[in-house]
């Protein structure tokens, strides 16, 4: 396109002179002045065909970012391709992975909770004293174990199961969760300032069943237990404070707790997925879970939207 521009141009040029230099076109002009006249015309005109050679250029160095571009474009796509299949195998790997858990969670309990009812009939039986204390032995090892199950089982439950959202009371679930880790060694206190909530009542009564057991595990024996559990609603968000007076938390600890397998003490009876599995609960709920603590023991602040969201 541009060198025939060019060429137009050039025969325009000597057209031009042709007809400048013709009878018709000098009738009233002078020499001097049909020479000027030549001049600007040649002028114009090579300045028209040096920009037209410059637009050939940038025309041909488009046209090659233009290929190149293409090119990356492609790749690109190739490359979110792949991407897309990777991201379907690992959802398909997960969800394998967490079906095997789940059955692990479920299937070994059956037999553990045999080995203990076993155990508590020989209890019953007279035996001599070393025997009592190999089944003591036994029972706390088969109790541990069964405490990691059903970590892992809450744990399957916060990866596995979507939220389901219902008009719950949350003192009655703050009740139930007591009673069920009740201790003459522990007192607990509730301040609950919201009872009528929306959420999924099986997660967080997992939630806070875990931040209990957690509390009566590191309490200091050498005093009586104090639990304080606080709730309130405010700019639709729940909160529920635990507090303990128990061993508190070391700054170094704190940033690990929520972890996967993280046992910041002796004293941890689990495999370390209590608090990573309450954490997951919370934000299948479109929560968090965060931990502090001072020189009164350990605080656990729980953040629920008090309106359900979709699960993350």
């Amino acid at each position: 396109m541009f060198p025939l521009i060019i060429i137009d141009l050039e025969c325009a040029m000597l057209f031009r002179r042709h007809t400048l230099h013709s009878s018709y076109g000098i009738t009233n002009l002078s020499n001097e002045e049909k020479d000027h006249l030549v001049r600007q015309l040649d002028d114009k005109i090579a300045k028209l065909m040096e920009r037209e050679r410059e637009l050939a250029d940038q025309a041909e160095e488009l046209e090659a970012q233009k290929e190149e571009l293409t090119a990356a474009i492609d790749e690109v796509v190739k490359k979110n391709r792949y991407l897309e299949e990777v991201v379907t195998q690992l959802k398909e790997r997960n969800y394998e992975l967490d079906q095997i858990l789940y059955r692990i969670s479920h299937d070994l309990r059956a037999p553990l909770l045999s080995i203990k009812g076993i155990l508590s009939l020989l209890v019953l039986e007279k035996q001599p004293d070393p025997f009592h204390t190999y089944n003591s032995h036994i029972e706390d090892r088969v109790t541990q174990m069964d405490h990691v199950l059903q970590s892992l089982a809450s744990l399957s439950k916060s990866i596995l199961d979507k939220p389901e959202y219902n008009t719950v009371s949350l003192i009655e679930i703050v009740s139930e969760a007591v009673a069920r880790q009740s201790s003459p060694l522990v007192t607990v206190h509730t301040d609950l300032h919201a009872d009528v909530i929306h959420t999924d009542r099986r997660l967080l009564s997992a939630i806070l069943q875990e931040l209990l057991d957690n509390a009566y595990t590191f309490r200091d024996t050498n005093k009586a237990g104090r639990i304080r559990i606080t709730a309130l609603q405010q700019d639709n968000i729940l909160y529920i404070e635990m507090h303990d007076d128990g061993d508190g938390l070391s700054t170094d600890i704190i940033p690990h707790i929520f972890n996967m397998f993280y046992r910041g003490s002796e004293r941890s009876r689990g495999a370390g997925l209590g608090l990573y599995s309450a954490r997951k609960a919370a934000e299948q709920m479109g929560g968090t879970l965060t931990a502090s603590s001072d020189d009164s023991g350990s605080t656990f602040v729980l953040q629920l939207p008090a309106s359900p969201v979709a699960s993350r």
